[in-house]
């Protein structure tokens, strides 16, 4: 889940693989470094993860994030990127 702002996005991820022997979360807020790509990153945290989106997909990519997930799981990999669907009000 992201939500969006102009220099910034807050996110959430939460994954399991592997029937559930390799879980992973991580929530926080990225910036924006170019049009395409992004970085989550705190200070006296090892953990960066760096997001790069194009037309369709996202792929992550990250750096120390061990205390976030399982060993030998990573947050590593490219998504599909799903548009959020808006419910008009009648009226």
């Amino acid at each position: 889940r992201v939500l969006f702002r102009s220099d910034r996005f807050s996110f959430f991820i939460h994954f399991e693989k592997r029937e559930g022997s390799c879980i992973g979360e991580l929530k926080g807020e990225a910036h924006w470094k170019t049009p395409t790509r992004a970085e989550y990153r705190q200070a006296g945290d090892p953990c960066v993860l760096q997001f790069h989106f194009n037309g369709t997909n996202v792929r992550l990519q990250e750096q120390n994030c061990g205390s976030r997930r399982n060993t030998g799981c990573l947050f590593d990999g490219t998504f599909v990127r799903k548009k959020t669907l808006r419910v008009k009000k009648k009226g």
